[in-house]
């Protein structure tokens, strides 16, 4: 026999816990919701700097190593700039005239360079006029890695073309290889990328995505010693670069987050 004073919750009851529980399952709900909201915001604004900053540091470890008024600035736009960028470098410690082309014998600073190398030799023809100095380019046509310079460790011998007869490659002399890269605003499955492409390849993505080209998402201004912007690569003392991030990722205001920096790199003469 049940005990008279045994009874279940009435309708009221439940309606109250459930509408309780319900309210603190959308409560827990919406918090949930705003700490991922945050969390997704916050990694995408970090993603966004840390771009920022790879893409400052690949561009200025580049563009600070430039002489303009040697000729590495090739082509400027607003959005790409095309350069020799100076990889190897090695010094000479014999030269050979007599053969054509003339053979060098070069200490190495770095690794040997090869076979179709593209190079800048310093020729200081005359050594008591700083006028005539100038940096010739060339190519290594062979090289050979068993050749010594006097007192001094295993050298390199390498045969270069582009030489005038006039021209004057003392001992001494520094030799440099280098590359001829394009950095600038690409495109890479549907997104603006900085990118760079080196001679007759494809380019390459480095650091994304940024904004397209018409927002700025990549902006170059070259400026001369005046600080008045140029166009002419050997009137170059100082480039401003700016960079603007882009997320799919919408902030608080309801707009994609976005970064930007600009900084100023002066090249090397």
């Amino acid at each position: 026999m049940k005990n008279s004073r045994e009874r279940g919750f009435t309708l009221i009851e439940v309606l109250v816990v459930t509408m309780l529980g319900t309210l603190l399952a959308v409560g827990t709900f919406k918090i949930i919701n705003l700490t991922q909201r945050i969390h997704t915001t916050q990694a995408a604004q970090v993603q966004g700097q840390q771009a920022l900053r790879a893409g400052i540091a690949i561009l200025y470890a580049e563009l600070r190593e430039l002489s303009p008024s040697d000729g590495d600035l090739l082509a400027m736009s607003t959005d790409s700039i095309s350069f020799r960028a100076m990889r190897e470098v090695g010094y000479v410690c014999a030269s050979d005239y007599s053969t054509n082309p003339p053979r060098f014998t070069l200490r190495r600073a770095g690794r040997w360079l090869g076979v179709g190398d593209s190079i800048v030799a310093l020729a200081d023809n005359d050594p008591m006029k700083a006028l005539d100095d100038r940096w010739i380019t060339g190519r290594v046509t062979s090289a050979d890695t068993t050749s010594t310079c006097t007192g001094l460790d295993t050298a390199q011998e390498v045969y270069l073309e582009g030489l005038s007869t006039s021209d004057t490659i003392r001992i001494g002399a520094m030799v440099r290889s280098y590359t001829l890269f394009t950095y600038g605003l690409f495109e890479f499955d549907g997104q603006p990328f900085l990118g760079r492409r080196s001679a007759g390849a494809s380019p390459q993505p480095l650091v994304g995505p940024l904004r397209g080209k018409l927002e700025g998402g990549l902006a170059f201004t070259y400026l001369d010693e005046n600080n008045a912007e140029t166009l002419v690569g050997s009137e170059v003392a100082l480039i401003q670069v700016e960079l603007r991030t882009a997320s799919r990722i919408l902030g608080t205001d309801g707009r994609p987050i976005s970064d930007s920096i600009v900084t100023r790199i002066y090249p090397r003469n």
